[in-house]
């Protein structure tokens, strides 16, 4: 975890609730190096200890924020900005790594939305490309 999320103004503004849930989906055993995983919302509450209604309206707002996708359709979630933060996504076995988490997963709109904010992993046509080099991940 990076550490400058403590100085985050976003991050300073949440609830100590909001707070444990959002360090639990980065710090999850179950996160994939694109960001996208299995999740369902009844886990996300346990694990976070808080009521389906409360783990509702903190998904809400991450989504409003511009923090998550949500596929309730799959169950599936995306940290948005998890590969831009991950320390390893420059790695070539890394990017590899993304490649098949989203080959994995190619059935959920969370996909077509990640190739669209990181285009160096997509062929263009809305699929997950074949690496032709080391790709620099995106910065903010």
């Amino acid at each position: 975890m990076k550490t400058q999320i403590w100085s985050d103004q976003w991050f300073q503004e949440l609830a100590p609730l909001e707070k444990c849930a959002f360090i639990f989906l980065f710090s999850s055993d179950a996160i994939r190096p694109a960001g996208i995983y299995a999740l369902t919302l009844k886990a996300w509450a346990f694990f976070v200890g808080c009521s389906m209604e409360q783990i509702n309206g903190i998904k809400e707002r991450f989504i409003e924020d511009g923090k998550i996708m949500y596929d309730d359709a799959n169950g599936l979630i995306w940290v948005k900005n998890y590969a831009r933060h991950n320390p390893n996504s420059q790695r070539e076995n890394s990017q590899e790594a993304i490649r098949k988490n989203l080959r994995v997963f190619s059935h959920s709109p969370l996909v077509a939305s990640f190739l669209s904010s990181y285009q160096e992993f997509s062929d263009g046509k809305g699929t997950v490309g074949e690496p032709s080099e080391t790709v620099t991940v995106g910065k903010e």
